[in-house]
């Protein structure tokens, strides 16, 4: 094709059975229209950035909520979604939040089309489509070389730097393409596998999801259950108990108390504790096995709880359990 001129970006994208591969930047909600648009650019090729954040008819990717164009919206949310492992762009959707397209990506089809009311023919947006996982950006210092057919793993963009660093380093050095995305489940992902983990540093991070942030936790158990994934929670214990069993977690201490002689709380009807100094609920091995057990039977077969000595070892774990 050839290149745009400069002032196209006023204008549609030619047609082409090829798909351009864009990025979302922006959307507005038209309830008296019963409809979403969704405003694109593409990001490859001779087109990227024509349009330059203009928002115009040529660049709008239309989702309706109506009735008769309910089938439509449904594919083109689908190959969004598809398009950007861990976001649910369906859900999303019905939930009104419509910000979180901004910055995700898909394929557009252009077709020449007539307009019905005036009778002209130009070229707009046909379908959209999913595009391959390689178009999601790395935010790793350096993107690694993806052999043919290798899958890449892909690691949640909000896990905290250098928290993870060892466990990463042992899955690049095992061979393993990393790349970020924002996941909607789990830390860790490949595209067409049914299983998302999700890792916790230690007994302590896994006390805390099951107690004063369960809501939270429960969330995403119920968002991997809505989605037809398996979240599999992985911790690392570094040492902190051998097994997890409730012989081997009945003597557990939350970290937080382990040097602390303030107060020698009792756990009423296993029922966390308040910590007297910071208001924060403090838990035993004992509610981290109530807790896991409490989801284990509301989510049946949608999370399991499995635990590795260290990072390397968890590494190796994510390899198996991903097909790595």
């Amino acid at each position: 094709m050839p290149k745009l001129p400069i002032d196209y970006g006023k204008r549609a994208l030619p047609p082409s059975d090829e798909p351009y591969v864009s990025v979302i930047t922006g959307w507005k909600h038209l309830p008296d229209r019963q409809c979403v648009n969704l405003y694109f650019d593409p990001v490859d090729g001779d087109y990227a950035g024509v349009y330059a954040g203009k928002e115009t008819f040529h660049n709008t990717i239309m989702l309706y909520y109506t009735a008769h164009s309910a089938a439509m919206t449904h594919k083109r949310l689908m190959a969004i979604t598809a398009s950007n492992p861990g976001f649910d762009a369906e859900r999303a959707f019905e939930e009104d939040r419509f910000g979180e397209f901004v910055g995700k990506r898909c394929g557009v089809v252009c077709k020449m089309t007539e307009d019905k009311r005036t009778g002209v023919t130009d070229s707009r947006v046909h379908a959209v489509v999913s595009v391959a996982p390689e178009h999601v950006e790395t935010a790793f210092e350096e993107t690694p070389t993806v052999a043919a057919g290798q899958l890449i793993c892909f690691v949640d963009a909000r896990q905290k730097p250098g928290k993870h660093d060892e466990k990463h380093q042992a899955l690049l050095d095992g061979g393993v393409a990393l790349q970020t995305a924002t996941l909607d489940v789990g830390d860790y992902m490949v595209v067409g596998n049914p299983y998302t983990v999700d890792t916790k540093r230690s007994l302590g991070e896994l006390a805390d999801n099951l107690t004063e942030e369960m809501g939270r936790f429960e969330a995403e158990v119920r968002r991997a259950e809505q989605s037809g994934l398996k979240l599999v929670v992985l911790t690392t214990l570094d040492g902190e108990a051998d097994a997890v069993s409730s012989a081997s977690l009945a003597t557990w201490e939350h970290p937080r108390c382990r040097e602390c002689d303030v107060c020698d709380y009792e756990h009423v009807d296993k029922r966390p504790g308040i910590c007297p100094l910071d208001g924060r609920v403090i838990a035993t091995g004992e509610h981290i096995l109530n807790g896991m057990d409490y989801l284990i039977e509301r989510y049946p077969g949608t999370v399991e709880f499995r635990f590795v000595q260290t990072e390397t070892e968890a590494a190796e774990a994510i390899r198996t359990i991903l097909g790595l």
